[in-house]
């Protein structure tokens, strides 16, 4: 091992220019198995290399691999080809393509070969690999939910549609700058897609249009990330001065700003991610309160979960936990399927999967050499991708430790807390906090069907339908049984008459199936009961000294006149021009509040 370290010193000068020896070394080539059949082998240029510029491939390959994953016997693909800085990656739903971005103005395409490796799809359609219409480097790629669609987005201002059926360019779009684009994410329902630019506004389309929906301006500076609610309702981007921004994405109140965290991440924010096994529906006050679970990863080298609602009244974003264990810049983040787990890419080369509820790293690899700065999860979570600045791809083969990924999840389930150790530390509160919330949000249709009868009886009561009880005990209505449960079979089968409590029942078995409609009394916030027009739509505090503007909507004074010392000469609301920055005091809510206050 001297020998080797003692030859790599030796020719450390040759990779000071951040040439990469996978590029011209490898040929598609595989690290960390020592199963000899195994496709996923590594290969040095086909043999044992004599020549020196082969030899110093072979050994900086040899130390590297040694240095990751404490020796253990994993399956790791290395994707090569692009001669620059791969900036982006994403997987087909059914995982039968990969797609990466490079700062080479190229896009690449790698396709699932027969043996279960990948491999460049150059000659076979839909796609021949590489594509080249991109004059810049491509920054962001991205397939459509049902990957019907792939975006690629470039510096070259361009957001180019792609048909997967056919291959061919469907459409190009343009912000109204031409500005270079940073980032790009499809709604959910795949009804609509948004960009993110450096010329500081997002853009929502319409996809069945191509149409130019809004363009949103409120971040001074670069727009970093962007990405829909898991309703496809809202966006929330991310800045390069660290701000969060959260707007209304369709609708009527279309580009309505509903929150804003300033310096989320002290560096900027570099991505940002909402879990799909998160997300519920709760009412107070005849408004529904949506939430998500959403993570974000900036240049501060943290990650953060944040909890975010949506609701008419008032809509913010907290902050959850911290994440730390990077060295360095995080530059991805990516949510497991079931929101379980989360994967993330980091400026110290290393890929970590992280217990989402616990905040704890359960794996992680090192097997870039040099900057990580994408990574995602296949569908199915068996694979995870990542890119880096040393212009390779890593698959990431979790097959084998499905187990004890698992395994690991069940161990950090919460056990009783009279088993647990006492801790009063702060960072055991917030990990306690953390896992109440994800665990109150959390639902699961398949958790519902193994009820017993007793469990469905306790799932009525809190219902407040106790008089249903004896019905449901005659019927023998177990979990399975109730998931299967119509307006028929209550109105006929179990001779439920009421029509207002078979469709309390039937809502309520809604949300069981499906977790966003789910009633959970999980926010109890006092100040729900209080009326919309009491919240300054700045700060969504409880307005004092509320005053008109322009645009026609009542703010708390401070925050306006703050919001005008800024700079700003545009509607906080709306986002559209003010004529003028006079602010007319609104006596009439002014009184209505006084009145509230002292009825409370």
């Amino acid at each position: 091992m001297n020998m080797l370290f003692g030859l790599k010193n030796q020719y450390s000068n040759d990779f000071d220019d951040g040439e990469h020896p996978l590029n011209e070394y490898y040929i598609q080539g595989f690290r960390g198995n020592r199963n000899p059949n195994s496709p996923f082998r590594r290969i040095v240029n086909g043999s044992i290399a004599e020549d020196r510029e082969s030899l110093k491939a072979s050994i900086m390959s040899t130390e590297y691999e040694n240095e990751t994953n404490n020796g253990q016997d994993e399956d790791f693909q290395i994707l090569t080809g692009h001669t620059s800085d791969v900036n982006s990656v994403d997987i087909s739903s059914n995982s039968q393509f990969i797609v990466s971005g490079s700062n080479d103005s190229t896009v690449r395409i790698w396709k699932l070969n027969e043996d279960g490796t990948y491999g460049e799809s150059t000659q076979d359609p839909p796609f021949i690999s590489p594509i080249t219409e991109h004059s810049y480097g491509v920054n962001c790629v991205r397939f459509s939910p049902f990957s019907t669609i792939l975006a690629t987005a470039s510096t070259d201002g361009k957001i180019i549609l792609w048909s997967t059926q056919t291959g061919k360019e469907n459409f190009t779009l343009y912000h109204p700058s031409e500005n270079a684009i940073r980032c790009l994410a499809f709604s959910p329902n795949s009804e609509l897609l948004a960009t993110g630019s450096d010329d500081e506004t997002c853009c929502i389309w319409d996809l069945r249009t191509r149409l130019l929906l809004k363009c949103l301006r409120g971040p001074e500076t670069m727009i970093t990330s962007i990405i829909f609610t898991n309703d496809s309702l809202n966006i929330i981007a991310g800045s390069s001065n660290g701000d969060l921004w959260y707007w209304q994405a369709s609708g009527l109140a279309i580009g309505k700003k509903l929150s804003f965290v300033p310096q989320a991440h002290d560096l900027g924010v570099s991505s940002l991610d909402f879990s799909n096994g998160y997300q519920s529906a709760t009412s107070s006050n005849d408004s529904l309160i949506r939430t998500y679970i959403m993570a974000s990863a900036g240049n501060d080298d943290l990650i953060k979960i944040w909890l975010v609602k949506y609701c008419q009244i008032k809509s913010d974003i907290k902050l959850l936990n911290v994440l730390k264990g990077h060295e360095s810049n995080v530059n991805c983040v990516k949510f497991s399927s079931n929101g379980d787990m989360l994967v993330s890419a980091s400026g110290d080369k290393t890929i970590k999967i992280w217990n989402v509820a616990k905040g704890q790293i359960m794996k992680q690899h090192s097997q870039h050499t040099r900057f990580a700065t994408c990574v995602t999860f296949s569908n199915d979570d068996r694979k995870v991708i990542s890119g880096s600045n040393d212009r390779s791809l890593v698959v990431w083969e979790m097959d084998k430790d499905e187990d004890k990924l698992k395994h690991n999840l069940e161990e950090n389930e919460e056990s009783p807390e009279e088993e647990r150790e006492p801790s009063n530390s702060e960072s055991r509160k917030a990990e306690l906090k953390v896992q109440n919330t994800i665990n109150n949000l959390k639902t699961n249709t398949n958790q519902v069907s193994h009820w017993t009868k007793e469990q469905v009886i306790s799932w009525l009561k809190t219902l407040d339908l106790e008089d249903c009880v004896e019905i449901f005990e005659a019927n023998e209505i177990d979990g399975l049984e109730l998931l299967h449960l119509t307006h028929d079979s209550l109105q006929l089968n179990l001779r439920i008459d009421s029509l207002g409590k078979r469709n309390k029942i039937l809502r309520a078995i809604q949300s069981l199936k499906n977790p966003f409609w789910q009633h959970l009394s999980l926010l109890t916030d006092e100040n729900l009961s209080l009326p919309e027009e009491c919240y300054c739509p700045i700060t969504h505090e409880f307005m004092i000294d509320p005053v008109v503007a322009f645009d026609g909507y009542s703010y708390e004074k401070a925050a306006i006149q703050e919001w005008f010392k800024k700079g700003n000469n545009t509607s906080p609301m709306t986002n559209e021009l003010l004529s003028s920055n006079q602010l007319l005091p609104n006596h009439t809510l002014k009184l209505l509040i006084k009145k509230y206050l002292a009825s409370d």
